[in-house]
């Protein structure tokens, strides 16, 4: 069933960020350097969730299966409910950080399962 769904579940994520990124649109008009340093802090902190994580999980317990765990555990957060209370308690330019961190999330952890597959293979042999 997972090849049939597929499709459906990448257009569910798209809709997802899509719907959760409008109240953020109108300050994407208009690039600037601060848009851009925040992008790319924000692009550094998650990446450096996942990265923490398997240095640490690897320090720590050694064994695959729970290295992998801590991996995505670091890595993926409740991004979507940030997204909730930016927008709802704060002004929508608040929001713009969470949104970024939902669009990296999605990306960071397709690459980290890339970099857990090649641990497991070089720890689990």
């Amino acid at each position: 069933m997972s090849q049939t769904l597929a499709p459906f579940s990448k257009l569910s994520l798209f809709g997802i960020v899509a719907i959760n990124s409008s109240a953020v649109a109108p300050f994407l008009t208009d690039i600037t350097l601060e848009l851009i340093g925040v992008i790319l802090f924000v692009f550094i902190l998650a990446g450096s969730g996942y990265g923490f994580a398997l240095i640490f999980g690897h320090l720590l317990f050694r064994n695959t299966k729970t290295v992998t765990s801590l991996v995505f555990l670091g890595g993926m957060r409740n991004i979507a409910v940030g997204t909730v209370i930016a927008v709802t308690y704060f002004p929508a330019k608040v929001a713009m950080p969470v949104v970024f961190g939902m669009l990296f999330q999605q990306v960071l952890a397709s690459l980290y399962a890339k970099v857990v597959n090649k641990y497991q293979v070089k720890y689990e042999g």
